[in-house]
């Protein structure tokens, strides 16, 4: 080490000559090799200049040369680690590595350039959101007070419904059960008549006997049964008598079977009770709001609440499914209303003249343009109809109609056409019109038990003008045969085998014919079937294929047969006798091909032409 190696910082090796010199002498290129440049630093300092190393000639990075810190101490180099030919170095290089870098640099650059420009445009969408939350402030602000206004009247009708609810049912069932009491006294009226009736015929030839061997407080009651029963029979024949002069008043001179006219009058005393008891219901039905606010007593005034919800928030309306609520919202309201609807009673107020049905029949709906067939509002109309009418008429069905009458049956029928005719809930496939139906047959059933009578007498009383026993058969026959009318009506709405099971077997083959078979026959027993056989619906026969009729008709038919070979045999010699005589057959034949009995017809052809029996089928 020379002089100055014991001063602080890094000495410059210096170079050795490879052999004794004697002199200055030029020095052996082979030996030769660059002297690596150290930078003085002072031995204070601690901070060093970052270099790239790439760019220092020499360095490590460059020549491949160990670095600093694993040189040999003391800052020389050891000359075996030295490379022996080193990297070309230009300015090529230099520039490519130099752009290298450039565009490394670039790119970093352009992300922070993009990533800039994102951030600008997420700030501004969040100025823009902040200004709009700031400007829709007010409408959520008036929304969130119009549900919460909502909410709470909601809550609250409900709250008056339940509370008046009872109510409405209790002013329900004390209307249907007047209705019901007047049907029921007509009922038992008629029933007693023709028990009193019955009685007075079939006992008239056990009287005699049975008077001898009763006591003293037998004859008794007997005699104060025999007061009541001529009391009533009086009171029959005084109605009977108003009936005929009504019928010549209104000048309706065609002929008239007696039985045929309906016993449904009432007396003054019924009357005034009936208006009675029904004043009261009306009284008390005014009643049942009158402390209640209008917006949640009056129908019109709550179905404009949710009418303005829906024409200003129609998807949070649809969301809270306000049209399926709504018909039970209105039931209270329709059903208060409908308390003395009873469309069986003549003159009885049509259902679409009610207050109800004008609020809404246009419900949600501001022009015909509006219209759409997936709104549930447009069956709101339909769904009341189904949910509250239809379970009423069951209940007038039940409990009020009378199959007897012809005039309250055409009325319930002429009823339900309209309804199934304008409402598409009312089908064979609702659970309501189901009840209904079923209803229907079953009041008919307890009709045919309860109510259905067919006496039968002896021949020589029936011969008897002045016993009156023929008449109060006829009387029977032709009630039944009105009953008959009135359950074939019912053809189109009751299922055909319910009411072949009804009609022809319940009532025709179990009364009616056994009238005809312990009558004699005539032009008035023929007379008698072909009424029969108009009453029957035309479309039974429409759908037979072959010659033979409906199996329930058979029973029919054999007594046809039976009628027109015993018309024949009877026949006088005369010309005017075997002239009525054939024309009863022809009578009997066309009945037989109204119901398509061809079979049976052809049977009774023999002494009749092809031509004859063509005019026959034709007429």
């Amino acid at each position: 080490m020379g002089a100055g190696a014991d001063q602080k910082g890094t000495s410059v090796p210096q170079m050795q000559p490879s052999g004794p010199s004697t002199g200055t002498s030029t020095p052996d290129p082979t030996s030769y090799y660059p002297q690596q440049q150290y930078a003085y630093y002072p031995a204070e300092s601690t901070a060093y200049p970052a270099v790239d190393q790439s760019l220092v000639y020499g360095s490590a990075y460059a020549t491949g040369v160990e670095s600093p810190q694993e040189q040999p101490m003391g800052g020389v180099p050891n000359a075996l680690s030295l490379p022996t030919k080193l990297p070309e170095i230009n300015v090529e290089g230099v520039l490519k590595r130099l752009k290298q870098r450039l565009e490394s640099i670039q790119e970093i650059h352009n992300a922070h350039l993009r990533e800039s420009d994102n951030n600008s445009e997420r700030l501004q969408d969040a100025a823009l959101s902040s200004t709009n939350l700031r400007d829709t402030q007010g409408d959520v602000s008036s929304e969130y007070n119009f549900f919460q206004e909502m909410r709470g009247y909601v809550r609250d009708l409900v709250e008056c419904l339940d509370e008046k609810l009872p109510l409405i049912n209790g002013l329900e069932t004390a209307a249907l059960t007047i209705s019901k009491n007047r049907a029921n006294q007509l009922l038992e009226r008629r029933q007693q008549d023709i028990k009193d009736q019955s009685v007075e015929f079939m006992g008239m030839s056990h009287k005699a006997a049975a008077g001898s061997n009763m006591n003293r407080s037998e004859k008794k009651a007997a005699r104060v049964d025999e007061e009541a029963r001529q009391r009533r029979g009086a009171e029959r024949e005084a109605r009977r008598a108003r009936r005929r002069r009504a019928r010549k008043t209104e000048n309706q001179f065609q002929e008239h079977n007696h039985g045929t006219s309906s016993d449904d009058e009432v007396t003054d005393s019924m009357l005034v009770k009936f208006k009675t008891e029904k004043e009261c219901i009306v009284t008390e039905q005014a009643k049942v709001f009158e402390d209640v606010e209008e917006e949640f007593c009056s129908l019109p005034a709550i179905v404009n609440r949710f009418q303005r919800w829906k024409f200003s928030q129609g998807d949070s309306y649809s969301d809270a499914y306000i049209g399926l609520c709504l018909p039970k919202l209105c039931e209270p309201f329709v059903r208060l209303e409908l308390l003395c609807w009873n469309p069986l009673e003549a003159n009885s107020k049509d259902m679409e003249s009610f207050p109800w049905y004008d609020t809404l029949m246009f419900y949600g709906f501001r022009n015909e343009d509006d219209y759409d067939r997936e709104d549930d509002d447009i069956k709101l109309i339909p769904r009341i109809i189904e949910k509250i009418v239809l379970p009423k008429l069951s209940d007038l069905v039940e409990e009020v109609w009378d199959p007897m009458s012809t005039l309250q049956t055409h009325r319930l029928i002429d009823t339900l056409h309209q309804l199934a005719q304008d409402y598409p809930t009312i089908s064979a496939d609702n659970k309501n019109t189901q009840l209904l139906l079923k209803s229907v047959v079953m009041r008919i059933r307890r009709t045919l038990d309860d109510d259905v009578y067919m006496p039968l007498f002896p021949a020589e009383m029936l011969d008897n003008k002045a016993s009156g026993a023929n008449g109060f058969l006829q009387r029977q026959f032709w009630s039944c045969l009105k009953l008959l009318g009135n359950l074939l009506s019912w053809h189109g709405l009751v299922n055909k085998e319910q009411l072949l099971e009804l009609a022809i077997d319940g009532l025709l083959n179990r009364y009616l014919l056994l009238s005809l078979n312990n009558s004699d026959v005539d032009e008035s027993s023929i007379a008698k079937c072909d009424r029969i056989v108009s009453s029957l619906p035309v479309a039974w026969f429409e759908e037979l294929e072959g010659d033979s009729t409906l199996r329930q008709l058979e029973p029919l038919c054999k007594y046809l047969k039976y009628a027109a070979g015993h018309i024949q045999s009877q026949a006088k010699e005369s010309d005017a006798d075997r002239k009525k005589s054939r024309l009863l057959v022809k009578l009997i034949i066309k009945q037989l091909v109204n119901m398509k009995a061809i079979d049976h017809a052809l049977k009774l052809t023999d002494d009749i032409s092809l031509k004859d029996m063509k005019q026959i089928v034709t007429s």
